[in-house]
């Protein structure tokens, strides 16, 4: 996998800052764990698993909100 470099902008970008922190931790999280060509399993229950293995009170359904 190769490295991802998130560049100063996305602090100004009015996109990211409409998002909940939620949505915008699943947005970073989804950048890191995607392979070289933005794939991953898109299903809900593996997204939270694979992105918030520790994080006991993130569910299933809160994560297939911040997809929406």
């Amino acid at each position: 996998m190769g490295s991802r470099w998130l560049k100063e902008s996305i602090c100004d970008n009015r996109k990211i800052a409409r998002l909940s922190w939620f949505e915008e931790v699943l947005f970073y999280r989804l950048i890191v764990k995607a392979d070289d060509y933005g794939c991953m399993d898109g299903r809900p229950d593996i997204i939270r698993k694979e992105l918030f293995p520790l994080a006991n009170k993130v569910t299933t359904a809160s994560v297939m909100r911040g997809l929406e």
